[in-house]
């Protein structure tokens, strides 16, 4: 008897203790993960297995601080089983997931199932905002280099903000006399890939649960993907390797968040070197290289490719909002415009005649002094032969004329207004009267399906005239001089081309005021990445502080443009289906020396210095252009290099 109360005051004893001891950490836990989650829905998972864990204590106080003010999913997984698949269906989508794992570990023939995390990253893969909260009980302190394998395999399915709370105790099947009781202080792990480092701390001196690592990247290499897309950027390349140059605004934007990030810009080799994209049609070939991991940033400015929700697991926060459009050349056509005045004119012609002819007859005036033609020969000033001799008829006559001095003044001024022929800017004000102009569509080819996925009336003719092409930039080209295409492209971009055509004093394009459709313009991130939220945190800012005004300025742009060319424009390749001049060199039979060729361009004989007549020796000619056939660029300006030619 006296052994039994012995026993139960040390238990009382012990517990009193245990639950003094545990009040300081247990409530700031819970504070820290009620803090962590807020605005966040909770998804809670285990293996059904181990369902058990909801009814633990410290996971039920967990749950039931957090329950009550966050939506709440629970998911008992059952990892070899297919049907899983719809529970994940069902809760992929949302903005910003809390997830808690629980996993028990504290048996030996329990061990942690890299499948929960793999399960987790499916469960993110669409999400912007997510943390990932990882319980795990075990029988004594695991060995930190387990936790670290776990933390290194989540980090490699880009799982950022990842923590553990490792509770352990020492209870055993034979002695539950704790089994009710909280476990002592947990321990905390967390890795931090970019110093590559690991803590392991006591959850008493670990200040925070999850601590930003996003907010300094310490030079951690991410791999970016960039390619030539005038006017946004401009990139050059030694060969499909090494990178030359790059600039532009797109260039801009990704240099400005490795400098905030603190991260490296790792340029990749040029993106058509890339299986994916030499595989699949674009834009399905981008969507693939970000998935396959070989890229972190996609920095080219580009619009959602498809309708499918699925898209935006690829994509940050909008850099800008843009608009589709055509861009159509300035033509003009000579019309002779309606004369309100002129139409005016003539009814009171007809007026004032009927009036006389009529007063005339009334009158009973001799008929062969009023008729018709008589009275607007008067009118308008044409003199007659014979007047009539009666007074009255006279004084008639006589109004008539005083009415024709004023009148005919009139008239005239009329006719001269119609006979000047006026050049009149033609307008399109929809996509029929775009099909009926004549002009040829061009336009982007990852862009097509977007565009023209179902499209129906005036946009499916343009659908049956559209030309793909890979190089839109060189369609304002094509625009400006030849006038017989319209570039669909994205306005802000040909706005810059628009500009530089007026700085130069023409204006020979615009825009239709009617577009095909307006999106968000951003990068491509690889899928499920976890610099998602710290980009677009840094993104918002841009907006709040008008960088991308200043960004994607036409004055910014036309400063990444060649310095040595004269013309916007005319740093553009021009395009190779079009025939702008033709040189025709005609070999000359000559006995005396064979090697004689005259140069004709557009028809006419070209004039060279050190040349008789146009008749050029082809030694003379070689040694006079040699710098010029050494400096050729075959890619630069359309030539090719053939036995010491220069041919275009």
């Amino acid at each position: 008897m006296m052994i039994d109360i012995i026993s139960l005051w040390c238990n009382l004893m012990l517990k009193g203790f245990l639950s003094r001891a545990k009040l300081d950490w247990v409530s700031k836990l819970h504070d820290d993960i009620a803090h962590d989650i807020d605005e966040y829905e909770i998804i809670t998972v285990t293996s059904a297995s181990q369902k058990y864990l909801f009814d633990e204590p410290c996971i039920r106080d967990i749950l039931m601080s957090t329950v009550n003010n966050n939506p709440t999913h629970r998911v008992s997984i059952n990892i070899s089983a297919i049907e899983n698949e719809r529970k994940i269906r069902k809760i992929q989508d949302s903005a910003a997931t809390f997830f808690i794992l629980i996993s028990d570990i504290r048996e030996t023939r329990n061990h942690f199932s890299r499948e929960l995390i793999k399960l987790m990253e499916k469960l993110s893969i669409r999400k912007v905002n997510v943390r990932y909260l990882v319980i795990i009980f075990s029988l004594n302190c695991e060995q930190n280099n387990n936790m670290n394998i776990i933390l290194q395999d989540a980090w490699n399915k880009q799982m950022a903000d990842f923590t553990i709370i490792e509770f352990f105790d020492s209870y055993n099947e034979g002695n539950k006399i704790f089994k009710n009781y909280y476990p002592t202080e947990p321990k905390i792990h967390l890795f931090n890939p970019f110093l590559n480092s690991f803590t392991h701390k006591f959850y008493s001196l670990q200040p925070e649960l999850f601590p930003d690592i996003m907010k300094n990247l310490y030079g951690y290499p991410l791999k970016v993907g960039v390619f030539h897309n005038p006017p946004f950027s401009y990139v050059r390349w030694y060969d499909n390797q090494t990178l030359m140059n790059m600039s532009g605004a797109a260039i801009t934007v990704i240099k400005t968040l490795a400098l905030k990030m603190n991260f490296t810009l790792e340029i990749a080799p040029r993106l058509k070197s890339f299986p994916e994209i030499k595989d699949n049609t674009l834009p399905l070939g981008f969507f693939e290289l970000m998935k396959s991991g070989r890229l972190d940033i996609l920095a080219d400015i580009s619009p959602h490719f498809t309708e499918r929700l699925s898209e935006n697991a690829f994509r940050p926060k909008p850099i800008f909002l843009g608009e589709f459009c055509p861009l159509i050349p300035i033509t003009y056509e000579i019309r002779i415009p309606f004369s309100w005045a002129l139409f005016e004119a003539i009814i009171v012609t007809i007026i004032i005649i009927l009036s006389f002819w009529i007063a005339a007859i009334m009158l009973r005036f001799t008929k062969k002094y009023w008729n018709v033609s008589i009275i607007a020969r008067l009118l308008f000033g044409i003199p007659i032969k014979y007047y009539p001799t009666k007074s009255s008829q006279r004084m008639l006559m006589s109004i008539l004329t005083l009415i024709s001095l004023n009148y005919t003044a009139i008239i005239y001024g009329s006719l001269a207004k119609v006979g000047v022929e006026t050049d009149i800017e033609i307008e399109y004000r929809d996509f029929d009267d775009l099909v009926n102009s004549g002009l040829i569509p061009i336009i982007p080819q990852y862009l097509y399906e977007k565009t023209f996925g179902e499209s129906e009336g005036a946009i499916l003719k343009l659908k049956n005239k559209s030309i793909n092409t890979t190089e839109i930039w060189n369609c304002p080209v094509n625009v400006a001089k030849y006038k017989n295409v319209t570039c669909l492209m994205e306005k802000l971009a040909g706005e810059i081309f628009i500009k530089s055509e007026e700085r130069s004093g023409r204006k020979t394009m615009k825009f239709m005021k009617t577009c095909l459709w307006s999106d968000s313009f951003t990068f491509l991130l690889r899928k499920g990445s976890p610099y998602r939220q710290a980009m677009e945190y840094i993104i918002t800012r841009f907006f709040e502080v008008g960088l991308q005004i200043k960004w994607f300025n036409s004055d910014f742009e036309l400063s990444a443009v060649d310095e040595n060319a004269d013309d916007f424009i005319e740093q553009f390749s021009t395009p190779q289906t079009v025939l702008i001049h033709q040189l025709l060199g005609v070999s000359i039979f000559d006995p005396e020396s064979p090697n004689k060729v005259m140069f004709y361009l557009q028809e006419k004989p070209l004039m060279i210095e050190g040349c008789q007549v146009g008749l050029c020796d082809w030694e003379y000619l070689k040694n006079r252009f040699r710098r010029v056939l050494d400096e050729c660029d075959p890619q630069r300006c359309n030539f090719v290099l053939k036995k010491d030619t220069c041919i275009k």
